[in-house]
């Protein structure tokens, strides 16, 4: 007799139910969608080469970093604790290369699962010379 009258109370307006239930879900994405934030600021870019190589063209001397993620977390990373590097210290060849830039983080940056940090430019193209 139980088992029927758990039945019949699921069963019951069963529409209203399920409506209930997508729209407090689709409420709940809403808004976490709302409490994302954003910051940027530019963060300057170090150039890393072999010795024997010398960056011959222009490069931009600093990188727009966004952050997204939680209020409380994306104000708890200061520019400081970013570091950008156009690594070119494992080519062995002169010429005109694209390499991606890499972001080293500090450990505060590190802890946080829910930042994404985007760079823009995402890469760089330079002319590598040899110095002899």
């Amino acid at each position: 007799m139980k088992q029927n009258r758990f039945l019949q109370w699921v069963v019951f307006e069963w529409p209203a139910k399920v409506i209930s239930l997508l729209t407090a879900v689709l409420l709940f994405f809403f808004v976490q969608m709302i409490m994302v934030d954003q910051r940027s600021f530019m963060v300057p870019l170090h150039v890393e080469t072999q010795e024997a190589f010398y960056v011959s063209s222009t490069y931009p001397d600093m990188v727009n970093v966004t952050i997204t993620g939680g209020e409380d977390d994306i104000f708890m990373i200061y520019p400081d604790d970013l570091y950008v590097v156009l690594d070119a210290s494992q080519v062995v060849t002169e010429g005109l290369i694209t390499i991606p830039l890499t972001l080293r983080t500090g450990d505060i940056v590190k802890s946080m699962n829910d930042v994404q940090i985007e760079l823009d430019p995402a890469e760089v193209r330079i002319q590598l010379t040899n110095k002899e």
